[in-house]
């Protein structure tokens, strides 16, 4: 289900996309989405006429209430308590996976904007060949945000997610590959 946030906003070139992340089991955001989230802020206060797309469905992978909050919306919770204006942001809550993130997200914005549209797409450092596979071409410039820890307190789940992640990564942009008839490469 799509969702928007305020108003219709005014026509922009500028569209920040922030695909998701799995949300934590108390329906918040977990270390990736945060620094995604974080990442976006950032680039809004640089593109003032920016919108930014939070982009990600429920996912059934996340435990608890995880499973009932859609990433989109536990992204969008977390800009707001970061000082986000609602009415710089949409929702996009159907998505499962980035080719979904893209396809969704730029239905979402066709129906919001016109004309030429610019891309930035906040992406993890370790998806970064997923996401050159995918948001390719002169429209889409990857923002990689770094997922390391910034403190003691997320060390534990820094390690886990980049260890798991950058696994994840190497196998779905083999398979990338594979579909799109490239010879895949090792890392």
């Amino acid at each position: 289900m799509e969702a928007s946030i305020g108003p219709m906003a005014p026509i922009t070139s500028t569209i920040i996309l922030v695909p998701g992340w799995y949300v934590g089991a108390n329906g918040t955001c977990d270390l990736v989405s945060r620094r995604r989230v974080e990442g976006a802020l950032a680039l809004l206060k640089a593109h003032p006429a920016a919108m930014v797309v939070f982009s990600g469905g429920p996912n059934p992978l996340s435990v608890g209430r995880g499973r009932e909050v859609s990433e989109a919306r536990a992204m969008f919770a977390y800009a707001l308590s970061l000082g986000l204006d609602p009415h710089r942001a949409w929702l996009e809550e159907r998505a499962r996976n980035t080719a979904q993130n893209r396809r969704y997200s730029e239905a979402l914005v066709r129906q919001r904007v016109s004309g030429p549209t610019q891309w930035y797409v906040i992406s993890s450092d370790f998806q970064s060949k997923r996401h050159e596979a995918l948001f390719d071409g002169s429209r889409y410039r990857r923002v990689p945000v770094a997922t390391q820890a910034r403190s003691l307190r997320d060390l534990p789940a820094a390690a886990l997610w980049l260890a798991y992640a950058t696994l994840m990564e190497w196998i779905k942009a083999r398979r990338l590959q594979r579909w799109q008839g490239r010879p895949a490469t090792v890392p």
